[in-house]
């Protein structure tokens, strides 16, 4: 059994918390949080504690899920990473690159997994998007759109916070840093409440288009991949497997089952499964660092280009 402590206990924790429940192999034993109205709630089988130390030294920790607001990450993840404690580290990981390379040369020097939270990039669908993508040649784009009526954070930009997953999934598709970024705010007056439009160039003629954010009346999230081969399409809410086109013929990708659990639940999978074999990707700490630098274009007073 491997045992997880959850490191802040708000909305995502709180999600965070409950995909753990369906998990036979793993289970929270411990939460860091000063949220004292919401812990208040929880099995009295997990031990509550205020400071991620206590927790790591009062009891036996495989892995850390730090779920914490950017801001902090880059203490609690050095802690972490300080005792050799595998780390799950919620996007958008941390508030600059150069927090983000320091967190990823101390992983990588000391051998201790470190697993950025970019939720799709761990699913079943997105690996038999990007196959299909990596076979295909010639032009290819990605398109992608995720909306929703919030949640509004007051300490997290849109861009950061709902930007980074169009990011991180274009740049580990296409493997590459983009040549180009453009950002043009589409609705709302607050860089905490909009909807963006989001376009990035390639090296090899590749191009990806992603409308996102918190000020819609309309809940979507879907993932598009075309090349002259086929598209692959992905609509993340439903749980359904990739639906393909290759070559004029449609198909659903037999590899996804007849449907999957949720993005959450298979990135908890996949961290749950490589504390057990001590395995660093490292193609994925790569996406996570040319992810922030993409976002430090952003960091400046007004939140955008």
């Amino acid at each position: 059994m491997v045992n997880l402590c959850l490191v802040g206990f708000g909305r995502w924790g709180q999600v965070y918390l409950k995909e753990m429940e369906n998990c036979a192999d793993a289970k929270v034993v411990a939460i860091v949080s000063n949220n004292h109205d919401a812990t208040s709630k929880i099995n009295r089988n997990i031990a509550v504690y205020n400071k991620l130390d206590d927790a790591l030294k009062h009891l036996r920790i495989d892995g850390v899920l730090l779920a914490t607001p950017p801001k902090k990450h880059f203490t609690d993840a050095n802690i972490c990473l300080d005792s050799s404690i595998p780390l799950l580290l919620e996007k958008p990981c941390t508030t600059n690159r150069h927090e983000l390379e320091a967190l990823i040369d101390k992983s990588l020097r000391k051998g201790t997994l470190l697993v950025p939270g970019y939720q799709h990039l761990y699913t079943k669908n997105y690996a038999t998007m990007k196959s299909a993508l990596f076979k295909a040649s010639g032009t290819k784009r990605l398109h992608s759109q995720s909306l929703s009526v919030g949640p509004i954070r007051s300490d997290e930009t849109v861009l950061r916070d709902w930007g980074s997953h169009q990011i991180a999934m274009a740049i580990d598709l296409f493997e590459q840093y983009p040549s180009d970024v453009s950002v043009h705010r589409l609705k709302g007056d607050s860089v905490y409440c909009a909807n963006y439009e989001l376009s990035m160039s390639f090296g090899d003629s590749c191009r990806s288009h992603s409308v996102f954010g918190n000020l819609s009346n309309i809940k979507t999230n879907w993932t598009i991949a075309a090349s002259e081969h086929g598209v692959t399409y992905i609509n993340h809410l439903d749980r359904s497997p990739a639906y393909l086109t290759q070559d004029n013929r449609s198909l659903f990708a037999s590899n996804c089952g007849e449907s999957t659990t949720s993005p959450v639940s298979q990135m908890l999978l996949y961290f749950i499964n490589a504390i057990r074999v001590t395995h660093v990707n490292d193609k994925i700490l790569e996406t996570a660092y040319m992810t922030a630098t993409v976002l430090d274009k952003f960091n400046k007073p007004s939140g955008e280009k």
